[in-house]
């Protein structure tokens, strides 16, 4: 019937708007630390405050995606204040590598060009005490991800 027809059509262009509106979805199927006293590294990914170990240095934190994404930037966000060192981000290991900027907020990583990445490695060097609330992936036209799927267990 057109009553059904349009239905649809209104349905799919809600959709379609939606999924536009909302960005690209990425995969992560592992999240690793080398460092842990809060928790698995995945709660950061989750909007849950995540702790690594009283005092170490040099904590990394990996994400690896199912499939490689366009990335300009990532924002790290602190619940322990701002960072005191800056805090290295490597892509697919050491193929590109960038730092947040110690003389500015110090919680964000650029990257120009726009890089394709299938992991992003953050080092946080001789920070300390780290405490994270989250970490966003930012694609090619500058807008948040915040569609990231976490595949656990």
């Amino acid at each position: 019937s057109e009553e059904s027809m349009k239905h649809k059509l209104f349905l799919t262009m809600g959709i379609l708007i939606f999924t536009i509106h909302c960005g690209k979805k990425i995969n992560i199927s592992m999240v690793t630390s080398t460092s842990m006293e809060s928790g698995l590294p995945f709660e950061i990914l989750k909007g849950n405050e995540w702790k690594a170990e009283k005092g170490a240095e040099f904590v990394k934190v990996h994400f690896y995606a199912d499939e490689a994404f366009a990335l300009s930037k990532v924002k790290i966000e602190s619940c322990a204040g701002s960072f005191k060192d800056r805090v290295a981000a490597y892509v697919n290991f050491d193929e590109v590598y960038g730092s947040t900027d110690i003389q500015k907020l110090n919680d964000e990583v650029v990257f120009e060009p726009v890089v394709q990445a299938r992991s992003v490695t953050l080092n946080f060097q001789r920070n300390q005490d780290i405490c994270l609330k989250g970490v966003k992936f930012f694609d090619e036209k500058g807008n948040a991800n915040d569609r990231v799927w976490i595949q656990e267990g």
